[in-house]
């Protein structure tokens, strides 16, 4: 990588499935030797992705849906009214 340029990195935590997930990455960054040993520096940065994920019940969220729907309808009979 040349002076002055950076790199883009992305990091998932595929969650298509109920239960907790957790990922850990190991970066090493390390940058250029210019002739003397004492100029080189190395890093490192470790990346801890935690998530939890719960099921949400088909019926709760259809009766959520249903209630926000019944509300809609009746701000726009009230609409009408007027």
């Amino acid at each position: 990588m040349a002076q002055g340029s950076s790199h883009v990195f992305l990091a998932n935590l595929l969650t298509s499935t109920a239960g907790a997930f957790n990922a850990q990455y190991l970066l090493t960054l390390s940058d250029a030797d210019l002739g003397a040993s004492s100029t080189r520096q190395a890093y490192q940065l470790t990346l801890n992705l935690v998530g939890n994920v719960s099921a949400v019940p088909v019926p709760a969220a259809v009766w959520s849906f249903l209630t926000g729907m019944m509300g809609l309808l009746a701000l726009e009979r009230r609409k009408q009214a007027m």
